[in-house]
């Protein structure tokens, strides 16, 4: 082996081991990034399981409801990292206690809830419950997602906080919850569905990661909660169905208690009115008592504010002068007083203009 290496030149050894490492990287590292990424299967669980029976009787029955438009609002709470808490939150000033910042929701991307409308759309479809020309009303599903994750928040906050990634298992759940309110022939239901896609980052599950991916998991849930939710909605109309057959004049007595509602909220809306007309009627007795209406009692008081801002605006002006105007009084007296004095010794000064018994009197004045 010696002779071999020998027989190379120093300069000629290291250029050809250059090349054969970068040629080794180029072909190692893309590979360790793709096992590093891949090391990792999903796997979904929650109330997604579909009835194939109510399924197909949903399919074939001509007496359910069709919705003509759906509409899908979807809110997601992103991965957070347990690090990302810190310096947030506040002192309540009534307690004294820290509280943490509340989490809010993101509003997810615009594409991926084009993608969640056209999904839901399909899916009502297929099912029966979606005609844009034959059907009625407008059905409004909201999705929550807690969790939600991408690779480049995982390498920031995920990856790096957890030990021995890879060599032991470590587990990243994904929550759903697919809620909807409906009304039916007979009362007003709400519907909620909830599911999870956990996945488990582990080097020997790279195998499973074509079957198994986070990407294809959310699919799958996605698809199935869609499905679950339409027999959902399906079985509240049917129940419904049923009691109105069961109870011929259960309608009669549903309209009954609408219209009675309806009329006690238009009761109260009317008392309301009532009592502010009222008030509004004495205020302004009360005013028009002193020779003034209400109109005229706010433009008076609005007019007494304005005269008593503009007052305290003088009085402060002339409060900042008043140091200039006693400077000046000092100054002025101080005049006077000197003038006096130097009078007063010139008189003095000369004895002969004066009789030899004159004793002087001086006499000062205040101004």
């Amino acid at each position: 082996m010696l002779p071999i290496l020998f027989r190379y030149n120093i300069s000629t050894f290291i250029k050809e081991y250059a090349v054969f490492m970068k040629h080794f990287l180029s072909l190692l590292l893309p590979a360790g990034i793709m096992i590093f990424l891949s090391a990792c299967a999903a796997f979904t669980s929650g109330e997604i399981k579909l009835d194939r029976d109510i399924a197909v009787d949903m399919v074939s029955d001509n007496e359910k409801k069709v919705y003509s438009e759906i509409k899908v609002s979807w809110e997601n709470f992103p991965y957070r990292s347990g690090t990302d808490k810190i310096g947030t939150g506040e002192i309540d000033e009534g307690t004294g206690e820290f509280k943490q910042q509340e989490i809010k929701p993101e509003t997810a991307d615009p594409a991926d809830q084009q993608k969640l409308l056209e999904l839901a759309k399909k899916i009502f479809k297929k099912a029966g419950l979606y005609d844009r020309n034959k059907g009625k009303d407008t059905l409004q599903l909201y999705l929550q997602t807690i969790n939600r994750w991408d690779y480049g928040t995982l390498l920031n906050t995920f990856f790096v906080e957890t030990p021995f990634i890879l060599i032991l298992p470590r587990s990243l759940p994904t929550g759903y919850m697919l809620m909807a309110d409906i009304e039916t022939a007979t009362s007003t239901a709400h519907i909620e569905l909830a599911a999870t896609n956990k996945t488990y980052f582990f080097l020997p599950l790279a195998p499973l990661y074509p079957l198994l991916s986070p990407s294809s998991g959310e699919k799958k849930i996605l698809n199935q909660i869609f499905w679950r939710m339409a027999t959902e909605i399906y079985e509240e109309q049917r129940k419904a169905l049923k009691a109105i057959k069961s109870d011929p004049g259960l309608l009669k007595k549903i309209q009954a208690e609408k219209e009675a509602k309806a009329a006690k909220i238009r009761k109260e809306a009317e008392e309301a009115a009532k009592k502010a007309a009222e008030a509004e009627a004495a205020a302004n007795a009360e005013n028009e008592s002193f020779g003034i209406t209400a109109s005229e009692q706010l433009e008076k008081d609005n007019a007494a504010d304005s005269g008593r801002q503009s007052q305290a605006e003088k009085e402060n002006n002339a409060s900042a002068k008043q140091p200039d105007k006693d400077t000046d009084k000092s100054a002025a007296k101080a005049s006077s007083s000197e003038s006096l004095k130097q009078e007063q010794d010139a008189i003095l000064q000369d004895n002969s203009a004066l009789p030899n018994d004159f004793t002087p009197t001086v006499v000062m004045t205040n101004d």
